[in-house]
């Protein structure tokens, strides 16, 4: 009889009815789970308690808080109190909070008077900073509002849930590859022999703090420049360790200058989980997954702070479970102020320099802070839009001794910055090679191939490192990766995109799609943060190559090689996107995502994109020898041209094809001049010809010969300078056919000669010559 009162109670609301939640009407028949219906929730924007949508409808006092528009709705609908509203607004708040706000003896009266607001229909859902705070009822969410992390505390919880939502799958777990054998990958680990595999040591390169910026990365150091010393870095440190494809996680010890070197900045070593619950906010919400059996679930700060309280103190009853925080975004927090990424990262960070915050970075980072912490004019209306950006370059990681990460590429394929603040962190990688991204696709894409398969045993090796307090790490692009926690540890870090490593970036959102990761986990507006890369870089070779510069236009340099390459793939990305709008065969779903994720102030974005493609073809005269290296739309896989030493194009022989050869010509057109093409007539001969059968005795039989010339012609005329051009192609391709008979049939063929019956053959034993020629 207690646990069923216990349940009872913490499925109300603060104004449920006093018999309890209410009940849907008609009720439910007898044959139906008693769990397929569930109460919708909200949380006040202000106070952030939960509340039952049907309780604030069927309350006098509590309906004004709904909007007017939506009050309509509901009339009008049929469905009355149980009209489901939650999910059309963005703010609500709750009745004390508004009647607070109002109140003269309110020290901080709100500027703008508390009132719920309606989601704006063009706002993108893809973003985690533009997520709402409270909607449906949340699959994350604690079942018990007593309960605690260890059984012993008791802390006010998020808004209780019901037990249909615990039954239904957890993406939190599923995508984010933290399987449920954790226990047997924490035994592999420690002792890989015993289950015969081979964990090598990573040996990593350790890198100076001062070498790691922009101008290392963009040194353009040859081959030949190393080998002679006369390169500005030592031998074992070019800058392809940060891009293609012999990128390495790179390691910085406190020795060789620590973060504090690389321009960065983090906490003083003092900094405990209780002062990180405070500087954030005790009642934020984080994502917590339970280790051992990787159930996710949404705690409060001070919950968790709780937890690790009672886990060091040797006279509580701490739990025995080990929980794992892994996505406490800190951005417009007092914490914050503390922590600075490396300068590597914010000079080649794509959301610091191409994102179009309203007044700076900074400004809009301050604006995003007062938001938090209570109404003003950076909370409402077009403020807020202003307010939204992709917010994940600072993490805060706080994980329990014997924790455990499984393998994965983080979202988008974007670099991490990675500084163990207190404890340790053990990583295990696995290159990011295309057989070994195929295979990890094909294991992210499989629940099945999660719970019982070794990531590693799929590809080709697997290297540990371990990190203490004060090591720093930038893990490239791409890279899979797992992570073991051997003591209780915070870690302060962030994920970027850059320019270095596009193709590598555009791979992995394929990926993401393919295997279908929600969009909560994906990188926040990744396509509209393309488009303005897009619109930056078009700007600048726009400028670059300016026929009458102004005197006022900031002198551009050109773009680095490796960029320009990487923009090749950008460019016919967003050409395909676009296509895509305009193509019959693509769902007006898809259609319309695509057109959402597309600035408003771009006004053409099909010429924004053919215009970005055209200038970067301009700027590299040997784009198509390394054409294939880019090339992405269609998935068809190419080769890497090979280069010389002083960086330029080596010829090699290459296989004939068809009239599919890319011109050699530069055109100033977006579009090269057509083809005017003539296809012959077949020309088809059978002979009968006596040769010696593959594989036999070196006898000559007899055998069918067929002849097939085919012949192709094709012409254009272009002008190109100021100059005619006349280009005409032939090509004459003839293909051979021998055909000897099987066995018995040359044996018949043999006794009928020996009675005196007359060959077919009529050659008389002689071996025909047959010659041909190909003209290309």
């Amino acid at each position: 009889m207690e646990l069923g009162k216990d349940k009872e109670e913490l499925e109300t609301c603060p104004i449920c009815p006093s018999p309890g939640p209410p009940i849907p009407t008609p009720p439910k028949s007898s044959d139906r789970d008693e769990d397929d219906e569930e109460l919708q929730w909200i949380a006040c924007s202000k106070c952030k308690k939960w509340y039952h949508c049907v309780c604030i409808v069927m309350n006098s006092e509590y309906k004004d808080t709904v909007p007017a528009e939506l009050l309509q709705e509901l009339d009008a609908s049929g469905q009355g109190e149980w009209f489901d509203w939650a999910d059309r607004v963005d703010r609500w708040y709750c009745k004390p909070c508004i009647d607070h706000s109002k109140s003269p003896e309110n020290p901080k009266p709100p500027r703008i008077p508390m009132h719920a607001t309606l989601r704006r229909k063009r706002v993108a859902k893809s973003g985690a900073s533009a997520s709402p705070i409270g909607k449906r009822a949340r699959l994350e969410t604690q079942t018990h509002a007593s309960s605690s992390a260890n059984g012993d505390a008791t802390l006010e919880q998020g808004r209780p849930k019901r037990r249909a939502a615990l039954d239904r799958p957890d993406y939190l777990n599923m995508h984010n590859h933290t399987a449920t054998p954790t226990r047997g990958w924490i035994d592999l680990i420690k002792n890989p022999a015993k289950y015969d595999r081979v964990i090598k040591d990573g040996n990593f390169p350790r890198v100076p703090a001062t070498l790691l910026r922009k101008e290392w990365i963009e040194s353009g150091v040859t081959a030949s420049d190393v080998a002679v010393g006369t390169a500005p870095f030592p031998a074992h440190l070019p800058p392809t360790l940060f891009y293609g494809p012999t990128r390495e996680p790179l390691v910085v010890r406190p020795e060789d200058g620590g973060i504090a070197s690389m321009g960065g900045k983090v906490p003083e070593p003092g900094l405990t989980v209780d002062d990180v619950a405070r500087l954030v906010g005790p009642q934020r919400m984080v994502d917590v997954i339970d280790v051992a059996t990787q159930q996710s679930s949404q705690w409060p700060l001070e919950k968790w702070a709780q937890y690790v309280k009672n886990r060091s103190d040797p006279n509580a009853a701490s739990s025995s479970k080990v929980y794992n925080i892994i996505s406490l975004e800190i951005s417009g927090t007092d914490l914050a102020q503390q922590v600075r990424p490396p300068s590597i990262v914010s000079d080649i960070d794509w959301v610091e320099n191409f994102w179009p915050f309203p007044g700076g970075p900074e400004a809009a980072k301050r604006a995003a802070a007062r938001a938090s912490e209570g109404l003003d004019d950076a909370g409402q209306t077009k403020g807020k839009v202003k307010n939204e950006w992709p917010k994940v370059q600072l993490y805060c990681l706080m994980g329990m001794r014997d924790a455990w990460t499984d393998w994965h590429v983080d979202f988008a394929a974007s670099s991490v910055y990675y500084n163990v603040h207190t404890g340790s962190k053990v990583f295990f990688f696995i290159r990011p090679t295309a057989a070994n991204l195929a295979a990890y696709a094909r294991w992210s894409g499989s629940h099945e191939l999660q719970q019982t398969t070794w990531l590693p045993d799929l590809c080709d090796e697997v290297r540990k490192v371990t990190l203490v307090a004060g090591d720093t790490m930038i893990i490239p692009s791409g890279y899979i990766h797992a992570v073991y926690t051997p003591v209780d540890s915070i870690v302060f870090g962030g994920n970027f995109v850059h320019s270095y490593d596009i193709p590598t970036q555009l791979r992995l959102r394929e990926i993401e799609i393919d295997t279908r990761v929600p969009q909560r986990f994906r990188f926040p507006y990744f396509d509209r943060l393309c488009w303005y890369v897009a619109t930056r870089y078009t700007d600048d070779l726009r400028q670059l190559r300016a026929f009458r510069p102004t005197g006022k236009a900031t002198k551009r340099q050109r773009p680095y090689d490796r960029v320009l390459r990487g923009l090749l793939v950008l460019a016919r990305f967003l050409i395909s996107e676009v296509d895509k709008m305009t193509d019959d065969a693509t769902d007006e779903k898809e259609k319309q995502l695509i057109y959402r994720r597309i600035p408003t102030d771009i006004s053409d974005p099909a010429a924004l994109a053919h215009e970005l493609l055209w200038r970067v073809e301009n700027e590299l005269p040997d784009v198509w020898e390394d054409e294939e290296e880019v090339k992405l739309v269609g998935g068809r896989k190419g080769k890497r041209a090979k280069r010389t030493e002083n960086g330029t194009a080596q010829s090699e022989p290459k296989a004939m094809r068809l009239l599919d050869k890319p011109i050699s010509s530069r055109t100033w057109n977006f579009k090269p001049a057509p083809w005017t093409q003539a296809d012959h007539p077949l020309l088809k001969t059978t002979t009968k010809v006596w040769l010696p059968r593959p594989g036999g005795d070196g006898t000559p039989e007899e055998a069918d010969q067929v002849s097939a010339i085919y012949h192709q012609s094709r012409e254009r005329t272009r002008v190109e300078s100021g100059e005619t051009i006349l280009e005409d192609q032939d090509i004459v391709f003839t293909e051979r056919r021998i055909t000897w008979p099987s066995k018995a049939e040359a044996t018949e063929s043999q006794v009928a000669e020996s009675d005196g019956q007359p060959s077919t053959s009529g050659l008389g034993g002689v071996k025909a010559k047959v010659e041909a020629e190909v003209e290309v």
